[in-house]
Protein backbone atom coordinates (compact mmCIF):
# COMPACT_ATOMS: atom_id res chain seq x y z
CA UNK A 1 0.00 0.00 0.00
CA UNK A 2 2.23 2.60 1.12
CA UNK A 3 4.30 1.62 -2.05
CA UNK A 4 1.68 2.33 -4.47
CA UNK A 5 0.93 5.19 -2.32
CA UNK A 6 4.64 6.73 -2.58
CA UNK A 7 5.10 5.82 -6.60
CA UNK A 8 1.71 8.28 -6.86
CA UNK A 9 3.06 10.41 -4.54
CA UNK A 10 6.42 10.96 -6.80
CA UNK A 11 4.29 10.89 -10.00
CA UNK A 12 2.72 14.18 -8.39
CA UNK A 13 5.61 15.60 -7.98
CA UNK A 14 7.18 14.96 -11.14
CA UNK A 15 3.91 16.27 -13.25
CA UNK A 16 4.38 19.55 -11.56
CA UNK A 17 6.65 20.98 -14.22
CA UNK A 18 9.03 19.04 -17.45
CA UNK A 19 11.36 19.03 -14.87
CA UNK A 20 11.90 18.44 -10.84
CA UNK A 21 11.86 22.17 -9.70
CA UNK A 22 13.42 23.26 -6.58
CA UNK A 23 10.19 23.17 -4.48
CA UNK A 24 9.54 19.31 -5.78
CA UNK A 25 13.00 18.27 -4.79
CA UNK A 26 13.05 19.89 -1.34
CA UNK A 27 9.43 18.20 -0.32
CA UNK A 28 10.79 14.71 -2.14
CA UNK A 29 13.02 13.54 0.58
CA UNK A 30 10.84 14.86 3.42
CA UNK A 31 7.51 12.48 1.79
CA UNK A 32 10.09 9.67 1.71
CA UNK A 33 10.77 9.42 5.20
CA UNK A 34 7.23 10.13 5.93
CA UNK A 35 5.66 7.68 4.04
CA UNK A 36 8.29 4.59 4.81
CA UNK A 37 8.37 5.43 8.50
CA UNK A 38 5.98 7.64 9.52
CA UNK A 39 2.26 7.32 8.24
CA UNK A 40 0.66 3.95 9.26
CA UNK A 41 -2.19 4.32 7.14
CA UNK A 42 -3.15 5.96 3.23
CA UNK A 43 -5.03 8.79 4.86
CA UNK A 44 -2.03 9.78 7.02
CA UNK A 45 -0.14 9.95 4.27
CA UNK A 46 -1.95 11.76 2.06
CA UNK A 47 -2.69 14.28 4.72
CA UNK A 48 1.32 14.46 5.56
CA UNK A 49 1.89 14.86 1.97
CA UNK A 50 -0.87 17.64 1.97
CA UNK A 51 1.08 19.12 4.59
CA UNK A 52 4.61 19.17 3.11
CA UNK A 53 3.69 20.39 0.15
CA UNK A 54 1.96 23.10 1.49
CA UNK A 55 4.71 23.84 3.74
CA UNK A 56 6.90 23.71 0.98
CA UNK A 57 4.73 25.79 -1.55
CA UNK A 58 4.59 28.49 1.87
CA UNK A 59 8.37 28.70 1.93
CA UNK A 60 9.20 29.06 -2.17
CA UNK A 61 6.26 31.83 -1.63
CA UNK A 62 8.38 33.69 0.83
CA UNK A 63 11.65 33.34 -1.11
CA UNK A 64 9.61 34.36 -4.56
CA UNK A 65 8.17 37.26 -2.82
CA UNK A 66 11.63 38.72 -1.25
CA UNK A 67 13.58 38.32 -4.64
CA UNK A 68 10.45 39.68 -6.57
CA UNK A 69 10.67 42.81 -3.70
CA UNK A 70 14.62 43.59 -4.43
CA UNK A 71 14.11 43.64 -8.83
CA UNK A 72 10.21 45.31 -8.74
CA UNK A 73 8.29 47.84 -6.26
CA UNK A 74 5.26 46.80 -5.66
CA UNK A 75 3.22 46.66 -2.86
CA UNK A 76 1.06 43.73 -1.30
CA UNK A 77 -2.47 44.57 -0.68
CA UNK A 78 -2.02 43.05 2.90
CA UNK A 79 -5.59 45.02 3.98
CA UNK A 80 -7.38 43.07 1.15
CA UNK A 81 -6.02 39.80 2.04
CA UNK A 82 -6.68 39.97 5.76
CA UNK A 83 -10.46 40.86 4.71
CA UNK A 84 -10.67 37.96 2.65
CA UNK A 85 -9.35 35.45 5.98
CA UNK A 86 -11.51 36.93 8.32
CA UNK A 87 -14.62 35.90 5.54
CA UNK A 88 -13.19 33.15 5.17
CA UNK A 89 -12.77 32.15 8.89
CA UNK A 90 -16.49 33.34 10.14
CA UNK A 91 -17.60 30.85 7.22
CA UNK A 92 -15.12 28.11 8.30
CA UNK A 93 -16.40 28.89 11.92
CA UNK A 94 -20.19 28.43 11.00
CA UNK A 95 -20.08 25.16 8.68
CA UNK A 96 -17.51 23.72 11.59
CA UNK A 97 -20.75 23.40 13.86
CA UNK A 98 -22.68 21.68 10.94
CA UNK A 99 -22.90 18.04 11.19
CA UNK A 100 -20.99 17.40 8.00
CA UNK A 101 -23.21 15.76 5.76
CA UNK A 102 -23.41 12.34 4.79
CA UNK A 103 -25.65 13.15 1.58
CA UNK A 104 -24.04 14.66 -1.86
CA UNK A 105 -26.88 16.91 -2.05
CA UNK A 106 -26.42 18.27 1.75
CA UNK A 107 -22.58 18.09 0.76
CA UNK A 108 -23.31 21.13 -2.09
CA UNK A 109 -26.09 22.54 -0.30
CA UNK A 110 -23.39 22.99 2.53
CA UNK A 111 -21.20 24.20 0.20
CA UNK A 112 -23.75 26.97 -1.53
CA UNK A 113 -24.48 27.99 2.31
CA UNK A 114 -20.42 28.54 2.88
CA UNK A 115 -20.22 30.53 -0.27
CA UNK A 116 -23.38 32.85 0.63
CA UNK A 117 -21.41 32.65 4.45
CA UNK A 118 -18.43 33.93 2.46
CA UNK A 119 -20.16 36.60 0.01
CA UNK A 120 -22.46 38.72 2.84
CA UNK A 121 -19.56 38.94 5.69
CA UNK A 122 -17.06 40.15 2.41
CA UNK A 123 -20.03 42.70 1.16
CA UNK A 124 -20.20 44.02 4.84
CA UNK A 125 -16.46 44.80 5.19
CA UNK A 126 -15.12 44.70 1.26
CA UNK A 127 -15.70 48.56 -0.58
CA UNK A 128 -14.51 46.39 -3.91
CA UNK A 129 -16.59 42.94 -3.66
CA UNK A 130 -19.89 45.50 -2.67
CA UNK A 131 -19.33 47.35 -6.15
CA UNK A 132 -18.58 44.18 -7.51
CA UNK A 133 -21.58 42.61 -6.35
CA UNK A 134 -24.00 45.89 -7.28
CA UNK A 135 -22.58 45.92 -10.92
CA UNK A 136 -22.97 41.95 -11.26
CA UNK A 137 -26.53 42.87 -10.41
CA UNK A 138 -27.04 45.49 -12.72
CA UNK A 139 -25.56 43.32 -15.75
CA UNK A 140 -28.08 40.77 -14.57
CA UNK A 141 -30.95 42.88 -14.77
CA UNK A 142 -30.11 44.62 -17.98
CA UNK A 143 -29.33 41.40 -19.57
CA UNK A 144 -32.79 40.30 -18.58
CA UNK A 145 -34.57 43.75 -18.87
CA UNK A 146 -35.63 44.18 -16.04
CA UNK A 147 -36.16 47.93 -15.07
CA UNK A 148 -37.10 49.39 -11.74
CA UNK A 149 -40.79 49.80 -10.75
CA UNK A 150 -42.31 53.28 -12.20
CA UNK A 151 -44.97 54.86 -9.67
CA UNK A 152 -47.13 57.24 -11.36
CA UNK A 153 -48.05 60.30 -9.16
CA UNK A 154 -50.41 62.02 -10.32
Amino acid sequence: MRVLFFRSAFKYFLNQGSTLSAENSQTLLATFFVLTSIAKTSLEAATYLAFIALLASSVMLIVRYAVARKCLVFYFPWISVSKYVLASAVMVMVLLVIPHPARLSMAVAFTLLGAVIYLTVLIFIDKEAKSLVKSILQEFMRIMKISKPQINVS
